[in-house]
């Protein structure tokens, strides 16, 4: 059996695709999709999912000679500090069996943009690569059994509650065609590359639109249509965050959890070059961070959000991709750009729920691919900034209960 499951990507490789893709959905059916009573798959958001997660990862990648256990036993890096990377888990009780990240587009490249040019992927909307996916070992066997549905969710929470509209992965050679086969990524290059990120493995690039599992897009393929219908059904092993707003990105670390996890747990943060911790700084330029990052900088505090906002210029209506606030801005990227610059008046639609979206006067203006805009402050705009500041940044019970290292915003 270990000599099939070895052998049986180089068979699916060698035939045409429409059979290969054919064989793996037989394999794997998705007519039923049931996983055990105690199973759930959320965003992480305690101390002890993220330890565990973390480990997982390593001792997963040490498996395969892509980590070293002896150097650290978690492997975190630069990304799972930033709000803007949200960090799955499938739970069996108490324990992760099962994990990945999703890292979204800033000021960092992105992982893979290290090997290959995504510009043009980018451009057309928010963008993540998909990364750190792990099953443990016991459960391997039975991995499809559980990366379906944690796929299914992953789709779900990225669309949905991140604004994502294509994901990337760089994706060792000979599993490309599952993930191909079932989830429609497709092939940004073929060209095999050692991926340094992931110990210099081999690596190929694929891509696909999230917007493709929406279930009113007609699609012309059976299977990828019932995979979208339940990507977006209410499946009870589904925990969704329930918050009052569109606001959650991924999860945002206190200043104790970063404490923990890049000093304490790991000395990650000590590898990080000069311009990383900067950012970090711009991220988290709040005086309650100052002694993990050894001082702040001069920037704007901005509070990590997604919220969808039209841009009203004159008759002009324009998508915005928010992507921070604060009391006084909103900070956002245009996909499209505009035929002439944009400055001066406005007025900004921002959706801050599925039900509620506040309409602002504003002056916007642009710092490089990025613009604000500077808006009259009213009573809900101020309730809205509150929330995120005290729910996601600085919850109280960080601060007063003496509980935070088993409490983070997600």
């Amino acid at each position: 059996m270990k000599v099939f499951r070895r052998i049986l990507p180089h068979i699916l490789n060698a035939l045409p695709d429409f059979i290969s893709f054919k064989i793996i959905r037989k394999m794997i059916s998705i007519d039923n999709q049931h996983v055990e009573d105690d199973i759930t798959i959320k965003v992480a958001e305690n101390i002890d999912e993220l330890e565990q997660a973390f480990k997982l990862v390593q001792e997963s990648y040490a498996d395969i000679n892509l980590a070293d256990l002896k150097q650290s036993p978690l492997r975190v890096n630069k990304y799972h500090a930033l709000p803007t990377t949200a960090i799955i888990i499938l739970k069996k009780g108490d324990k992760v069996i099962a994990t990945l990240s999703v890292i979204t587009s800033n000021k960092y490249k992105l992982p893979l943009e290290s090997l290959w040019n995504i510009d043009n992927i980018k451009n057309s909307g928010r963008t993540a690569e998909v990364s750190s996916l792990a099953v443990a070992k016991d459960y391997r066997k039975a991995a499809g059994k559980y990366t379906v549905p944690l796929m299914l969710f992953v789709n779900r929470y990225s669309f949905k509650q991140m604004g994502i509209k294509n994901f990337v992965i760089s994706i060792n050679p000979k599993a490309a065609i599952f993930y191909r086969g079932l989830f429609n990524f497709k092939y940004v290059s073929k060209k095999v590359k050692r991926y340094e990120f992931v110990n210099n493995a081999p690596a190929v690039c694929l891509t696909m639109k999230l917007d493709y599992w929406q279930d009113h897009i007609k699609k012309d393929d059976p299977y990828h249509e019932k995979l979208g219908k339940l990507s977006f059904s209410d499946l009870p092993f589904f925990k969704l965050p329930s918050t009052k707003y569109h606001c959650a990105l991924g999860k945002v670390m206190t200043p104790k959890l970063l404490d923990y996890f890049f000093l304490k747990k790991t000395s990650a943060i000590h590898d990080f070059k000069k311009d990383e911790i900067e950012f970090l700084k711009e991220v988290y330029n709040f005086k309650e961070y100052q002694d993990i990052l050894k001082g702040s900088i001069k920037a704007e505090e901005k509070y990590f959000i997604y919220c969808h906002a039209d841009l009203v210029i004159g008759s002009d209506v324009i998508d915005f991709d928010t992507f921070a606030v604060n009391e006084n801005k909103v900070f956002g990227k245009l996909y499209k750009k505009p035929e002439n610059e944009l400055h001066g008046q406005c007025i900004i639609k921002i959706d801050i729920s599925r039900k509620e979206s506040l309409i602002l006067k504003g002056q916007i203006s642009s710092v490089g691919e990025y613009y604000s805009v500077k808006v009259e402050r009213h009573e809900n705009w101020d309730d809205f900034v509150h929330y995120i500041k005290t729910n996601f940044y600085f919850k109280e019970s960080f601060d007063d209960t003496g509980d935070d290292d088993n409490a983070i915003a997600a």
